[in-house]
């Protein structure tokens, strides 16, 4: 329920729809400024990261059961000895999306499947 105090009773149902109508489009603008904020983001924690990584892929399908699929997706290969670059990266740049509305996990270190080749053999 929404309650709202108009000031005097001129206020007609045609203002009221108005007014309705003008929130709706607030809401959606904001919702693509934010998203907009995010892919920003998110493309600068990858490049910033990759940069790092010895190599680094993007991956395009949605994570199996994610209900909303995440603005980046990616695998950085990270030799040992910069780990602890990377990670102190990743942190300084989590901190930084965290106040664009985005949210950065990392996880691993994973096996590298990510970065061989379909079909290849070693």
């Amino acid at each position: 329920m929404r309650v709202v105090y108009l000031h005097g009773f001129a206020s007609s149902a045609r203002s009221s729809k108005a007014a309705f109508l003008a929130a709706k489009k607030e809401t959606r603008d904001l919702a693509r400024r934010a998203a907009l904020t995010a892919a920003v983001a998110a493309d600068r924690v990858f490049t910033s990261l990759a940069g790092i990584a010895r190599d680094a892929r993007r991956r395009d399908d949605a994570p199996e059961g994610a209900a909303t699929p995440p603005v980046l997706d990616a695998a950085f290969l990270v030799p040992t000895s910069r780990r602890v670059r990377f990670k102190a990266a990743a942190r300084r740049l989590a901190a930084e999306s965290a106040e664009a509305g985005a949210e950065i996990t990392l996880t691993g270190p994973w096996p590298a499947y990510n970065f061989v080749e379909a079909g290849s053999r070693s």
